[in-house]
């Protein structure tokens, strides 16, 4: 009888999951460590209450949602409230606050490489492989 062994191969819906993996581990167990590091002990509290404060403006949203009939987000949230600039204003920070996250994210990630590939922790290295993954990211066609 011959014995069977494991397949050595990675497809590309593997590599796929391992991607995902990686970048919500670094969300999930990274960014909680680095809040504990800053605040100590009192992390979960902090996440608490942080807690309590996305649940409040969750609220917010479904309420506003279900006042406001037009397409927009929180453009059209608070342009209906308070007019078009502080809609575009509100909608411009909402943005900008998503790009920091998502860098956030990826500078993390590239820590956790670097502690892996030394040569890849340099500002040039970090900055190059930065580029790169939003570039392919967020290629448009």
């Amino acid at each position: 009888m011959k014995e069977e062994g494991l397949i050595r191969a990675v497809g590309v819906r593997g590599l796929a999951a391992g991607i995902v993996n990686y970048t919500i581990g670094a969300g999930i167990f990274v960014l909680p460590a680095l809040v504990a590091v800053k605040v100590g002990a009192a992390a979960p509290i902090v996440y608490v209450v942080c807690a309590i404060a996305m649940a409040l403006i969750a609220l917010c949203f479904a309420d506003i949602g279900s006042r406001v009939s037009i397409s927009g987000g929180v453009y059209a949230y608070a342009g209906v409230a308070f007019g078009s600039y502080v809609g575009f204003m509100v909608a411009m920070g909402m943005w900008i606050s998503m790009i920091i996250a998502s860098a956030a994210v990826a500078i993390i990630c590239l820590d956790s490489l670097g502690q892996l590939i030394p040569a890849l922790s340099g500002s040039a290295a970090r900055a190059a492989i930065i580029v790169v993954l939003y570039t392919v990211l967020f290629d448009v066609e």
